[in-house]
């Protein structure tokens, strides 16, 4: 009950900064500043954890984990997952994939842990203007099982990934 309270308290005062924000300048500084703190305030009375897994790492090389994680759920997700689901095949096995902002719960030991397949534009800018997207999933799950998942389950991910037949093409 005090924990709400105070949740709520800070949650008032992010709204009521945000709205002065709009009357000053530059507003852009202010309204991340204050957003910042109106993000800190839920994050830290939420029981839940995010891990980002990016499609690149380290600028533009290719993160074996984003396609690891899209292996492996190629051979999890059903047609119950999800209204919008993408199809891949490869030697007449066909397997289902996220779209964007759609979400595949998984189980582990337990634990239910949330796949959502987010995008982002990033700027390649060379001089042209050229941008493009950059997929990554959002893995949420809960904040007390944190060394579990780490340690357990994204390597259980990345052992089943390597027996997957779509381990390359997705």
């Amino acid at each position: 009950m005090k924990s709400s309270s105070l949740f709520m308290a800070a949650a008032t005062a992010g709204c009521c900064g945000a709205m002065l924000a709009n009357s000053f300048s530059p507003k852009e500084k202010l309204n991340d500043y204050i957003w910042g703190l109106v993000q800190k305030a839920i994050t830290h009375f939420s029981t839940d954890m995010t891990l980002v897994i990016n499609e690149l790492s380290g600028g533009f090389l290719p993160n074996k984990m984003f396609h690891d994680a899209q292996a492996y759920m190629a051979t999890r997700i059903t047609l119950s997952t999800s209204n919008r689901l993408r199809v891949v095949k490869r030697n007449g096995i066909s397997g289902l994939l996220l779209v964007e902002n759609d979400a595949f719960v998984d189980t582990f030991r337990g634990i239910n842990i949330r796949w959502i397949l987010r995008t982002s534009e990033i700027d390649r800018n060379t001089g042209g203007g050229i941008s493009s997207q950059v997929q990554y999933y959002d893995l949420i799950f809960p904040k007390k099982e944190r060394d579990l998942v780490i340690e357990s389950y994204l390597p259980f991910v990345s052992l089943e990934a390597e027996s997957s037949p779509f381990l390359g093409i997705v």
